[in-house]
């Protein structure tokens, strides 16, 4: 089943590119939704280590403060 899946995905590329929202035109989305993945990828990954050099930084002050 899953072989067939993927011979039929394999042969059908025009399909897969007519997608509306991977195929892109001529007015410069393109740009704005790589800038977008782009911003959407990073900000959790900055934010989680945020939090971790916050509690790292108040657990250091609470046990200098001991």
């Amino acid at each position: 089943m899953i072989y067939l899946v993927f011979v039929l995905l394999i042969s059908t590329p025009k399909l897969a590119f007519a997608c509306s929202v991977c195929g892109f035109g001529q007015d410069g989305s393109q740009k704005a939704f790589l800038l977008t993945t782009g911003i959407l990828t990073f900000l959790p990954l900055v934010l989680i280590v945020a939090a971790i050099l916050y509690i790292h930084k108040r657990v250091k002050k609470h046990r200098y403060e001991e």
